[in-house]
């Protein structure tokens, strides 16, 4: 089943941050992920929202996602990542589509 990964981050080191976005594609796709949203300048309709960025990833399943980010090649650059700033991410699954 497909999953989806919502992503929201809090820049704290923006050039951190690129270092790690520069490498990301080499392992993301290894695994079947795609990028559907990676927006900075994201437009807050309702609500309260303090972050400067919103990906959403798509997985072919959850196993896909857990392999990717279990993975030594994406392990060696998430430290970028934490560098770069604070991220909340969360695991979604798509909805069971009428037969």
């Amino acid at each position: 089943m497909t999953v989806y990964v919502i992503g929201q981050m809090k820049f704290k080191d923006v050039s951190q941050y690129r270092i790690y976005e520069s490498e990301f594609p080499k392992v993301f796709f290894q695994y079947g992920g795609k990028v559907l949203v990676s927006d900075e300048d994201t437009k807050v309709m309702k609500g309260d929202w303090d972050f400067d960025k919103t990906v959403l990833l798509e997985f072919p399943s959850e196993d896909a996602f857990k392999a990717f980010a279990t993975s030594e090649a994406y392990n060696q650059i998430v430290p970028h990542r934490d560098a770069g700033g604070d991220i909340t991410l969360t695991l979604v699954k798509q909805l069971p589509q009428p037969k």
